[in-house]
């Protein structure tokens, strides 16, 4: 069974931080003796998958391997890849199951590392 865990990146600080806890019915995440609500951040889900150098990938990375580079998504009901460089994706479809991407290491994420969604 998959270790289920979340991080936000807070949008009124610029930085990622690690959730301890989700309060559903009140709208926040608690991250150590901080409450912050869900307006103010992009919360992603922990893949379970792990690049080459044995790191922790999650939504919202950004991976590469010879072949292109991919940003991680969860897309119906599954976590998969969607190809950044254009000409590619029409070899290789939109999304790639994110297993399924070899030799692909961890680069940045979309919100520290914006920079990398350009082809």
């Amino acid at each position: 069974m998959r270790e289920i865990k979340f991080r936000a990146w807070h949008k009124p600080s610029n930085t990622m931080v690690i959730v301890n806890d989700l309060e559903m019915k009140i709208g926040v995440i608690n991250q150590g003796a901080n409450y912050m609500p869900f307006s103010e951040i992009e919360l992603m889900q922990f893949t379970d998958v792990y690049d080459e150098d044995g790191k922790g990938l999650w939504e919202g990375d950004i991976i590469s391997n010879e072949v292109a580079k991919w940003e991680v998504i969860f897309n119906t009901g599954c976590f998969c890849a969607k190809m950044i460089k254009e000409p590619l994706r029409e070899a290789y479809g939109p999304h790639i199951a994110l297993r399924a991407i070899v030799g692909k290491r961890l680069i940045g994420n979309i919100y520290e590392n914006p920079e990398l969604l350009k082809p």
